[in-house]
């Protein structure tokens, strides 16, 4: 795996973020919850879960899969989780197709230039949901720590339209305030 935006990173990313439940979206965890209660026993995948930020604040009976592109990352979350946690990018998730239940992507394709790429491999491996959280922001890039990283700013409508083209039907939208950005949340039903 080649260097990510991540590398050598894993120190200030867990200094600049707080991990206390008020910090992870309390709507984005109970909608993920009520999802994971229609199928008791079915598995959830984390792309793009970082420093497992997720993981801390979900009930342990949920099956959980974590999978970043950075190896600090993923190092991180294997000695501190006893969920699977794999290396790849989600453009490549390696896993067959409708594999999980749910997917749930927090902040990872209004990183990527590639982000309709993304939402295809990600609908791929769905059966039945995929949870997007995006931000919209008003710079093209943001000095995350000390670096610059790349940032999109969304239309809903685009992440609605891309979703569509590989089998959503149902689309439910919500927005939360927090500070300096705009939280879009996107629960799409195949």
């Amino acid at each position: 795996m080649s260097r990510t935006p991540w590398t050598d990173r894993l120190a200030e990313v867990l200094g600049a973020w707080p991990r206390e439940p008020v910090y992870y979206r309390k709507n984005v965890r109970d909608k993920i919850v009520s999802l994971m209660e229609e199928n008791r026993g079915s598995i959830l995948l984390d792309a793009g879960c970082g420093t497992g930020i997720l993981r801390e604040h979900l009930p342990k009976w949920i099956k959980y899969v974590g999978l970043d592109f950075t190896p600090e990352f993923i190092d991180y979350c294997r000695g501190k989780f006893k969920d699977e946690f794999v290396l790849a990018k989600v453009e490549k998730i390696p896993y067959p197709d409708m594999y999980f239940w749910a997917v749930n992507s927090t902040s990872v394709i209004n990183h990527n230039a590639n982000w309709r790429d993304l939402i295809k491999e990600m609908m791929r491996v769905s059966q039945k949901y995929l949870v997007i959280l995006t931000t919209s922001h008003d710079k093209a890039t943001a000095v995350i720590g000390t670096k610059p990283v790349l940032r999109i700013r969304f239309n809903p409508k685009d992440i609605i339209d891309e979703c569509s083209k590989y089998g959503a039907v149902e689309f439910e939208k919500a927005q939360d305030r927090n500070a300096d950005f705009t939280l879009g949340l996107f629960t799409v039903k195949k």
